[in-house]
């Protein structure tokens, strides 16, 4: 409660000046879709930041202020967010910080299979920015914009689908190695 009601108070002390610009408030956060597998941390504060956006949203219709989140799939081809050496000095950092219970329930073999995957992303997802770009644009200069765009690849979006729409069960076993009907 205490960072949400920091963060609530700070962006409250803005209202004013948000109202004067425009009446758009504007903020852009990674899509990992409704429901995902954990890739990693980061997706808590992902989902969070979405949270947040929509009950922004709905608090700031009082004072006429639009908040519009763009969350974009798969773009780290284009960002070069996400690099081989990043994640070898992370996942050291991580393996020789966890605990023995730790490293023994999961093993190394297990981490270092997700140390792989992750790095089999480095080079993944669209180069092209445009979609993106444009998806901004909207936000800021269309006369109606959506309260929230999602620019991604095909895949992704059938993938957006599937899990949002399908029982949990199947989405799960279509996505998630291990999982069962």
């Amino acid at each position: 409660m205490g960072l949400a009601a920091s963060l609530h108070s700070l962006l409250m002390s803005f209202v004013a000046l948000t109202a004067t610009l425009d009446h758009r408030h504007l903020e852009i956060t990674w899509d990992p879709g409704p429901r995902t597998i954990s890739l990693n941390c980061s997706l808590s504060s992902v989902f969070g930041v979405a949270a947040f956006s929509d009950c922004l949203r709905q608090e700031m219709y009082r004072w006429g202020v639009r908040v519009i989140l763009i969350e974009p799939s798969n773009f780290v081809a284009a960002t070069g967010i996400l690099t081989a050496e990043g994640i070898d000095r992370q996942a050291e950092a991580l393996w020789s910080g966890a605990s023995d219970t730790v490293r023994q329930d999961y093993g190394r073999d297990y981490f270092t299979g997700h140390v792989a995957r992750m790095k089999s992303f480095v080079n993944s997802g669209l180069k092209d920015m445009s979609l993106v770009l444009d998806d901004i644009t909207d936000a800021l200069t269309s006369p109606c914009p959506n309260n929230r765009y999602s620019p991604m690849e095909i895949y992704w979006w059938v993938r957006l689908q599937v899990m949002t729409h399908l029982p949990t069960a199947i989405a799960d076993w279509l996505y998630v190695a291990g999982a069962t009907l």
